[in-house]
C-alpha cells in the first residue's frame, strides 16, 4: 500500500515519490484545483526511475 505524508512545502512544489518506501510526500495546497494541477504536472513530466 502507498503511504500519503504531509510535506510542509507551499503551493509551488510538486508531489515528491519514494518509490522505495512507497511514500508520497504531498504539500499542503492552499485548493483542490492547485492540487489537481500539481498532481498532473507531476504525472506529466516524470522521469522515471533515476538514483541521485
Amino acid at each position: 500500500p502507498m503511504t500519503i505524508q504531509r510535506s510542509h512545502t507551499d503551493d509551488l512544489h510538486l508531489p515528491v515519490s519514494h518509490t522505495c518506501f512507497n511514500v508520497l510526500d504531498l504539500p499542503s495546497y492552499s485548493s483542490k484545483e492547485i492540487l489537481k494541477a500539481k498532481l498532473f504536472q507531476a504525472i506529466q513530466h516524470n522521469q522515471g526511475f533515476n538514483l541521485v
